[in-house]
């Protein structure tokens, strides 16, 4: 079974379904852990030096059952935590058949099969991200929160002295604000705002 393309939007309407069935309220920040751990009911497992001797964030394992994550991210790293658990849902929504019918019997099994490793799965990780990012970050949120900020930034005198700023350039002085409000990175806040304002 080979791993299909996907549309962008179709992940992006995958994530906003999922979103929207396990938190109808439309909470900002989305609260993965907790739709991860009590409503999904995956169990969790966290492992010491999974990142250190494996290079892995995360992964679920083959039964679907398991969502196995760096020790030291889970407990001390809680914005890339998140983002593992939202990366990994992603594979469960749009790529259970495909990890169900794995043979994997090791981490590096796992990795040559799911991360590429010249096996031509690197899509997957892609997609993954993808939905993880549509999923913490909606666009309209996003949108509200970028317009917000334009303004916070473009009314301070140092932006007043210059002309228009284009908002792809804004993007990476919004990205910090953005990142506390929707409890990601601000790398990911980052590469969030420039996919969507370079889709406009």
């Amino acid at each position: 079974m080979a791993i299909k393309f996907i549309p962008p939007a179709e992940i992006e309407a995958a994530a906003d379904s999922f979103r929207r069935e396990w938190d109808p309220a439309e909470t900002i920040p989305v609260p993965i852990l907790e739709v991860v751990e009590l409503k999904l009911k995956l169990n969790v497992v966290p492992v010491l030096g999974l990142m250190r001797d494996h290079n892995v964030d995360s992964f679920l394992t083959r039964d679907l059952h398991d969502l196995v994550i760096d020790q030291e991210i889970y407990m001390y790293q809680e914005n890339r935590a998140r983002f593992s658990f939202a990366h990994e849902v992603g594979h469960l929504v749009i790529h259970s058949d495909y990890l169900k019918s794995l043979k994997i019997d090791s981490i590096e099994a796992w990795k040559q099969e799911v991360l590429g490793k010249g096996s031509g799965h690197a899509p997957m990780e892609t997609q993954a991200n993808m939905f993880a990012s549509f999923l913490l970050m909606p666009t309209t949120f996003l949108k509200e929160e970028f317009e917000k900020q334009k303004k916070f930034v473009s009314d301070h005198p140092l932006f007043k002295q210059t002309k228009a700023i284009d908002d792809r350039a804004l993007a990476q002085y919004v990205a910090k604000p953005v990142a506390k409000r929707f409890g990601v990175s601000e790398e990911a806040a980052n590469i969030r705002l420039q996919n969507w304002l370079g889709g406009r």
